[in-house]
């Protein structure tokens, strides 16, 4: 979302406010939301600061946090 040569190339704020969107949506369906963060992630500020952001964010929801085998075999907190 971040890549300035590829993608969508948003900017920090406008990336967070589009997953705060994908969040909404996949919550009113009752869907799973799954964040995928590259390693090479923590070594571009903005990026890592949007993931820290996200999951922040995801918390004060009081999000599930689970492996994906756990979301397979329907764990539930």
């Amino acid at each position: 979302m971040l890549n300035p040569a590829k993608g969508m190339r948003l900017d920090e704020e406008t990336a967070f406010q589009y997953i705060k969107q994908i969040d909404e949506a996949v919550e009113n369906v009752g869907g799973v939301l799954t964040l995928l963060w590259h390693p090479n992630g923590i070594i571009n500020q903005p990026w890592w600061n949007l993931y820290l952001r996200s999951l922040d964010y995801m918390k004060q929801k009081n999000a599930w946090f689970g492996a994906v085998r756990e979301v397979g075999r329907g764990i539930k907190r």
